[in-house]
């Protein structure tokens, strides 16, 4: 990751074919460092990241478990020590005549001179030129440094001076290939929703099959490069850091690309074979598990390498999204069936905590309530309300038109009277799901602006301003796709003036009844 974050890929090949000749054995150092120097806050996810990266490589890379070193929290000469005994046995398989890959995946802190261990520093000089010293065929260098800041976390260097790569292999060179999680002057970002960095997270879906463009069901090093790369781009655009591009650079001369993971079926792992396009959200046991994977798919058939077990899946499209039980069986396809699963509009998934952060909904309806002012009966109306749901509560606004009618007009003299009201009001509510139906209750205030019209053209028309507050009780029924049927009634009450006689008026307290019926529809 880049001024702020280094996550780069460096790898110095020497293949002349796709796909490791017959009898490559595959090493990797992992670690994951949460500790860096005195002033630098305790990051979060560097040793899920690592644990994370240890799973895909043994699970889908062709690296045996005992191939596989994983360090959480070393000092620097621990790592030197764990890194140097991985070469000493790629030189004896190259002694041996056999060929070899090595992968070093870093996550932690960092500035442009080095890796921050605790207090201790490793150069990237040294670093660098300990990876393309090896004696390995292929080897890789992926490094994720980050310093931590709030729910979205700006991962990078430590901003004592700008930030640069540390020195690159000759572009030259043949086999050169470098993945880096952000460009120059970008700081690269971590985020709690996912639990992780957003470009690893990506890399790692991308590993598991999402980036599979053709279906051939092998991962290669340009087809993770260019989804880790979309999906970094669209997860931070929005974000407060701001947008954040992946860069990667190689030279294979003409050879044919690396492929990194193989996405068939195994003894611990079942495929899940997807539907459509759109976002898939794995999570592990129940809709509020940890997640497991979240998989962009561009259309049907995308596979996806999953660990053996119970899933819910939730599928993010345009206009809906879908929830139901995935059980993925190791060596077998498991597919994602919309016919098994249930639909629903935005703002339940919003409230799930699964959605995009907010969705906003529109309702028209018609009411009817007791009038706002006394001797008139039940006023009948319409009108609507537009709403925005989070996570936590709703708001909405709601405005609307009603009229009632008296026959007694304001001198006794048996002239018909209109009362018509004009309300505006907008508050929050708390919404509990129950399967299709949401139930919600909330607090509104506002004001209602009231016109009285009689009968006699000598008797002129009154204007009233009424502040009110009302309790709602709303349920919302899903229809399907973006449509649900509402009805909604509560109390409300009123702060009425009231003219006793000529001189009189007095103020008053006025509790009313009212009900809605409408359809909303998901915007």
């Amino acid at each position: 990751m880049l001024p702020g974050a280094i996550t780069a890929i460096v790898a110095i090949a020497q293949l002349t074919q796709a796909l490791p000749p017959a009898g490559e054995t595959r090493y990797a150092l992992v670690v994951g460092a949460h500790v860096g120097r005195s002033d630098e806050t305790t990051l979060a996810y560097a040793g899920k990241d690592a644990k994370r990266v240890s799973e895909v490589l043994i699970e889908l890379g062709g690296f045996q478990p005992d191939n596989v070193v994983t360090l959480q929290d070393p000092d620097a000469g621990r790592f030197r020590e764990a890194l140097g005994r991985l070469n000493l046995r790629v030189r004896s398989e190259r002694a041996a005549g056999r060929s070899s890959l090595l992968m070093v995946y870093y996550s932690g802190h960092a500035d442009q001179r080095a890796l921050h261990l605790g207090e201790s520093l490793l150069p990237w000089d040294e670093l660098v030129t300990t990876v393309q010293g090896s004696a390995a065929e292929l080897r890789l260098l992926v490094v994720d440094a980050c310093r931590s800041g709030s729910a979205t976390r700006v991962k990078g260097f430590h901003a004592e001076e700008p930030a640069a790569l540390p020195p690159l292999p000759d572009p030259s060179a043949e086999g050169v290939a470098i993945f880096a999680s952000a460009t120059q002057g970008e700081d690269a970002q971590e985020s709690d929703a996912i639990g992780a960095s957003f470009f690893t997270h990506h890399l790692l879906a991308g590993l598991r099959g999402a980036a599979d463009e053709d279906g051939d069901a092998a991962v290669t090093l340009e087809e993770v490069y260019r989804y880790a790369r979309d999906q970094t781009v669209a997860s931070t655009v929005t974000t407060r850091t701001g947008v954040q591009h992946p860069t990667y650079r190689y030279d294979f001369k003409g050879r044919q690309n690396v492929v990194l993971t193989s996405v068939t079926p195994s003894r611990s792992q079942g495929r899940a074979v997807l539907p459509g396009d759109g976002a898939f959200f794995f999570h592990e046991r129940a809709a509020d598990g940890p997640l497991a994977a979240e998989v962009h798919s561009r259309g049907r058939g995308t596979r996806v390498l999953l660990p053996s077990g119970r899933y819910v899946v939730r599928w993010r499209r345009p206009d809906r999204y879908y929830e139901g039980p995935l059980e993925v069986v190791a060596g077998k396809d498991a597919a994602v069936d919309p016919q098994k699963m249930r639909v629903f509009e935005y703002a339940r998934l919003v409230r799930k905590g699964g959605g995009p952060g907010l969705a906003a909904g529109l309702l028209t309806f018609g009411t009817v309530g007791a009038a706002a002012l006394e001797r008139y009966g039940p006023g009948v109306g319409a009108g609507v309300a537009l709403g925005v749901e989070l996570e936590a509560i709703g708001i909405d606004a709601v405005l609307w038109y009603a009229q009632a009618v008296t026959t007694a007009g304001a001198d006794q003299a048996g002239l018909a009277a209109i009362q018509r009201e004009l309300g505006v009001l907008a508050g929050v509510r708390k919404a509990f799901d129950f399967g299709p139906l949401a139930v919600s209750i909330g607090l509104r205030g506002g004001a209602i602006f009231t016109r009285q019209d009689y009968g006699d053209p000598n008797e002129a028309a009154r204007h009233t301003a009424l502040p009110a507050l009302e309790v709602p009780l709303r349920l919302d029924l899903a229809l399907g796709g973006p449509f649900s049927l509402v009805a909604e009634g509560g109390v409300r009450v009123l702060g009425v003036e009231v003219q006793r006689d000529l001189d009189t008026t007095e103020s008053k307290t006025v509790l009313v009844g009212w009900g809605r019926l409408g359809l909303g529809v998901g915007l």
